[in-house]
């Protein structure tokens, strides 16, 4: 909501969002009268005006908000919008094929509340420990939903989270939004992931990862970009070909190995994507088999980390 300087009478009407919005921005002027009449809204301003269709409020949809078997809780607003941020950037978007994909995973359980995110070829997870008493509970977030909860969660300290079977709604002093759930559901593999102890255990800095990646991306076959990881005692060794251009590289990282030598292959657009949303200097890599999810972790306390699929090696 936002004050205004003068009105003739209350009000209330419907218009296009995108409409209005796009008709405000271009105007540059403090100040603008808006009429309604005959079903027609004018937007005075200093050099003209603009004139809109709008509509009787009674036809606003009303969205079906259950009030039975829903379940409420408080969380920290700026907790959620960090762990949000960075896991949209995961989610496969393609939802009318895989709707149940195309959120992300709000979870409280065991004294901890974490988000998880998936575009089938990685999962991101963060995870925090949070004092909470209710029952546990998977809240899933559509990713069209998720730049307007962002917008919702900047603006106070707490939200209040209403979840049900069909739609999920966050409230808060500045506003309210109902998301409408999905069918489906949410891959049962972004609970389990990581729990299995891997044999290979690799520690190595960040920056240096990334940057021996984007110049093993200089090499990277356009209709395969994908990247060979060689892990020995000291040693990452990193592969890229593009057979059709004849140009290859190899670029090799010091690193930390708990023992074993592996050779696996990753999409090296999909490992700089994971290492954007680290933050720590130091990473590591668990590692169990070329054909196994290979997880990559931001830290020791295992707050945030990525599951990736592994590529075929050529």
């Amino acid at each position: 909501s936002v004050d205004i300087l003068r009105s003739s009478e209350d009000g209330v009407f419907l218009v296009n969002a995108k409409d209005l919005t796009n008709a405000l921005r271009s105007i540059k002027d403090d100040e603008v009268t808006f009429t309604l009449d005959k079903m027609i809204l004018h937007l005075k301003y200093k050099n003209g005006v603009i004139k809109l269709p709008y509509e009787s409020a009674d036809e606003f949809p009303k969205p079906n908000i259950e009030k039975d078997n829903r379940v409420t809780f408080v969380v920290n607003s700026q907790l959620v919008y960090s762990m949000l941020s960075d896991a949209r950037n995961f989610v496969y978007k393609k939802d009318n094929l895989y709707p149940q994909l195309s959120c992300v995973c709000l979870y409280l359980r065991q004294g901890k509340i974490g988000v998880v995110s998936t575009d089938r070829n990685m999962e991101y997870k963060a995870e925090y420990e949070y004092q909470y008493d209710g029952q546990d509970l998977n809240v899933l977030i559509t990713y069209n939903a998720i730049p307007s909860l962002l917008g919702l969660l900047s603006c106070s300290s707490n939200i209040k989270i209403s979840d049900s079977e069909r739609n999920v709604l966050f409230r808060n002093d500045s506003g309210m939004l109902v998301s409408v759930k999905p069918e489906g559901v949410f891959p049962k593999m972004a609970f389990t992931m990581g729990d299995s102890e891997m044999p290979i255990h690799v520690s190595l800095k960040r920056t240096e990862l990334v940057d021996a990646i984007n110049r093993c991306s200089i090499s990277t076959s356009t209709t395969a970009p994908n990247i060979a990881i060689k892990v020995t005692e000291d040693n990452l060794q990193l592969r890229t070909e593009d057979l059709m251009g004849n140009k290859s590289t190899v670029e090799n990282v010091p690193c930390e190995c708990s023992g074993g030598t592996i050779e696996i292959g990753f999409n090296a657009a999909y490992l700089l994507q994971c290492l954007s949303v680290f933050s720590e200097e130091t990473i590591y890599l668990l590692l169990e088999s070329p054909i196994k999810m290979g997880i990559m972790l931001d830290n020791v306390n295992d707050k945030r980390k990525t599951m990736l699929m592994p590529c075929v090696i050529v």
